[in-house]
């Protein structure tokens, strides 16, 4: 209940802001009009004035929206740093601040306007207030929370508990590639210890025998799908690379060994690029 409560409030600042952002857009744009008129210019000019900059007034609104997102953000990661400017009874004191100023200029209005100056005053009185609360007032605030003990403290504590994720995340990620490593290495000694006497044949075949011998192909194919069924891929390219150190310690010279990843070609997902092919220990 407590929570739906809170969660309700929130959606309720988020909508004041954007109303109270709403007219301090109106109020600029209502001294600008009117700034304009009053130096002569007639209201055809004006609206085609207004037309060429909508794209450049769509940019600024939507960068002040980015600019103001602590106004509206339901979501503090800063609450113990900040205790008063994320508080709920702050937020909404900073999120009516046009309110202020139509507030402070009617009450201080003692002589008769018409009805286009008074919206003038407003207008003046709710973009000088706003500029005041938002670039002023809470930016100052803000710097004096920060400037407590207590703020700094949770600031420390922050910096240091993103220090030790960041160090556990490292950690976690070495210890990760050593166990791969590790683990890649412990298959190569057991694939080495079964697949030897097979890499022994096969260096025998592909040196001494024709590679127009139907036999030969069907024997290197039964040894690839053996070595494709013990550790697939990995296991398959481990023992080429095997049977080519074999062929260099006996100083076979071999010209044909590539022909094992060629008749190989479609055990698995193995694939004749053997001049692709990078066979590392």
């Amino acid at each position: 209940m407590r929570k739906n409560k809170k969660k309700l409030l929130r959606r309720s600042i988020k909508i004041i802001h954007l109303l109270n952002s709403a007219v301090f857009i109106g109020s600029a744009a209502y001294i600008f009009v009117y700034a304009l008129h009053k130096t002569g210019h007639n209201w055809l000019f004006i609206a085609s004035l207004s037309g060429y900059t909508t794209i450049i007034v769509l940019f600024l609104f939507s960068f002040y929206l980015f600019a103001v997102y602590r106004g509206i953000s339901a979501n503090q990661n800063v609450k113990d740093e900040h205790v008063l400017t994320t508080s709920l009874p702050y937020l909404l004191f900073y999120n009516v601040s046009t309110l202020y100023g139509v507030v402070l200029v009617w009450f201080i209005s003692f002589n008769n306007y018409t009805t286009a100056d008074y919206l003038l005053r407003m207008s003046i009185g709710a973009v000088a207030l706003t500029f005041l609360i938002w670039i002023v007032i809470d930016p100052l605030i803000g710097l004096l929370e920060m400037l407590l003990p207590s703020s700094r403290i949770h600031r420390n504590k922050r910096i240091s508990q993103a220090q030790e994720n960041r160090k556990r995340e490292y950690d976690e990620k070495q210890k990760l590639l050593k166990e791969i490593h590790v683990n890649g290495r412990n298959d190569r000694l057991r694939w080495h210890q079964i697949l030897e006497s097979d890499a022994e044949e096969l260096s025998l075949l592909i040196s001494e025998g024709s590679i127009d011998d139907k036999l030969l192909e069907s024997r290197v194919i039964e040894i690839g799908v053996k070595a494709f069924r013990i550790g697939g891929i990995e296991c398959m390219r481990h023992l080429l690379f095997m049977t080519k150190k074999i062929c260099e310690r006996k100083r076979h010279v071999v010209r044909n060994i590539d022909y094992i990843s060629i008749w190989w070609d479609g055990i698995g997902n193995w694939r004749s690029k053997w001049m692709e092919i990078e066979l590392t220990q």
